[in-house]
């Protein structure tokens, strides 16, 4: 398949491409992000990576064990590490997720197993650095945060967008802030039982304006009503269209600053066959 629909973008750069949307970042596409630095702040859109940390429910909470030990009067320390690659602050791979046994440019979900995912892997993620769009929707709606009723439809964003004064351009990050990452902190069952965010039908809006990738401030960046409630945002988004999922984003000093268009880079761990990884996302204005 040489060519793309409307309805994926299986074949868009070719039958063994592993990386979607993110070909469409030219070293241009750099070189205009660098320029919108201007004062030098730095956001680091991470948060803690820590037991009893941000994870999607259901998911194994991250673990640690400190070791010591002293020779000659002189200490070392180090930590032992067992975590979910989708704990914390990280990046899906395009392989996350797959209908009807088949994966990403419609390769065979067979290539999944124990040892890890041989198609579409986060290690093809490499390291992001392009423009990047914050739509606030909570300040947007005139909420602190909103609920997990709360669907955000292309429409919605497009209308956000433009108040804000900034456009979506072809190759972009577009990141955005629901508030709800305020809801963790102060109702752990609250945060874990859904989450507001793009709806289903918003995935080909985000198609349409060219977004390589897409992150929010909550577990999973799709509006989930319910955990029950089918991940069919993350099957049409990474499966269909080879767009990257960036979730647990801490976007609350982006947000209080007004800071709408900015420098985005972002690499995950370069985890062989992972199904994903923790990151740590920059912004720079």
């Amino acid at each position: 398949m040489t060519t793309h629909s409307r309805s994926n973008n299986w074949g868009r750069w070719g039958p063994d491409d592993q990386r979607g949307m993110l070909n469409l970042i030219t070293p241009q596409h750099v070189l205009d992000a660098v320029r919108l630095v201007r004062r030098g702040t730095i956001y680091n859109l991470s948060v803690p990576l820590e037991r009893g940390g941000r994870i999607f429910t259901g998911f194994h909470e991250t673990w640690r064990v400190t070791t010591a030990r002293e020779e000659g009067g002189i200490g070392v320390s180090g930590d032992v590490i067992m975590l979910h690659s989708h704990a914390g602050t990280h990046v899906d791979a395009l392989a996350h997720f797959w209908r009807d046994g088949v994966l990403w440019n419609g390769k065979s979900a067979s290539t999944i197993n124990r040892d890890g995912v041989t198609w579409a892997g986060i290690q093809n993620v490499g390291t992001i650095v392009t423009r990047g769009v914050l739509a606030d929707v909570a300040a947007f709606r005139g909420v602190e945060h909103l609920t997990s009723e709360d669907a955000i439809t292309g429409q919605e964003l497009d209308a956000c967008l433009k108040k804000q004064g900034v456009e979506l351009q072809l190759g972009n990050v577009l990141l955005v802030c629901t508030g709800w990452h305020r809801v963790f902190p102060r109702n752990r069952t609250l945060w874990d039982s859904g989450e507001p965010g793009p709806n289903d039908a918003s995935a080909d809006w985000l198609n349409s304006k060219g977004v390589v990738a897409v992150g929010a401030d909550n577990a999973g960046v799709e509006w989930t009503p319910q955990r029950s409630h089918p991940s069919t945002f993350h099957v049409r988004v990474l499966r269909d269209l080879g767009i990257l999922l960036l979730e647990n984003l801490d976007l609350e000093a982006l947000a209080r600053d007004r800071v709408y268009e900015f420098l985005f880079m972002a690499a995950p761990l370069p985890l062989t066959n992972g199904t994903g990884a923790p990151c740590v996302p920059i912004a720079m204005a």
